[in-house]
């Protein structure tokens, strides 16, 4: 098995602000900061906002289905590895980003009413699935959907490098430096996502499509490696 798959780590925290910030623009609510969906919801519930309150929900009770269909898959076989991880993991996810696109691509403007649950659906059942698939890397602070978690525990293991301490199970220690490049990275490809959106529409989705893409091949070019 490979060592921490950093570059891969990194494109999965890429696709996941491109989501985030295209579904919020287009819909008010995030696909990966459920979160920040509960304090829209909250916001919603009590403000102005009531549209919200039905998005919201959408897309916390379908990031919580794509978490099952991760976990259902990949929690059937244990200590796979990596390379399976992220390869059943994109897998799995791919035909949800392909979905957005497309929806995307079609409708441009406001489309018919059933557009933006699409959209907010394939979008948050993509990220459910890619943070178990992330989660599955036993990376301490890596997930690629969390950024709250990431900025804790870069912090959290600078000191830990002057008082080291076990860590439970078998979770690895992360690089404080990949944390950090993990929350730049984000707030980067939410800012490309809305560049995107306003210079050309039909790449922004595209943006997610193909880093999700490179993972696959990557995940699949390793394992080839190994049995040569």
């Amino acid at each position: 098995m490979r060592g921490q798959p950093v570059a891969d780590i990194l494109l999965l925290t890429w696709t996941a602000g491109v989501l985030d910030a295209l579904t919020y623009l287009r819909a008010g609510v995030f696909t990966a900061n459920m979160t920040g969906n509960t304090v829209v919801l909250g916001l919603a519930i009590a403000g102005p906002g009531r549209g919200r309150v039905v998005d919201a929900v959408i897309a916390i009770l379908a990031f919580a289905v794509g978490a099952l269909i991760g976990a259902a898959v990949l929690l059937r076989v244990p200590n796979a590895g990596a390379d399976w991880d992220l390869r059943a993991g994109t897998s799995l996810e791919i035909p949800f980003v392909a979905l957005f696109t497309a929806l995307w691509v079609i409708f441009p403007g406001n489309g018919p009413g059933w557009l933006i649950p699409a959209l907010i659906v394939s979008g948050a059942c993509a990220l459910g699935i890619q943070s178990v698939a992330a989660r599955r890397l036993k990376i301490s602070g890596v997930v690629t959907t969390f950024i709250t978690g990431t900025i804790t525990t870069a912090v959290v293991s600078l000191l830990e490098r002057e008082t080291p301490d076990e860590r439970p199970g078998e979770e690895a220690a992360s690089s404080p430096l990949l944390l950090g490049a993990m929350v730049v990275l984000y707030v980067a490809a939410a800012g490309a996502g809305a560049a995107l959106t306003f210079v050309f529409w039909p790449m922004a989705p595209l943006a997610a499509v193909l880093t999700l893409l490179a993972v696959f091949v990557r995940s699949r070019q390793s394992r080839m490696m190994r049995w040569r």
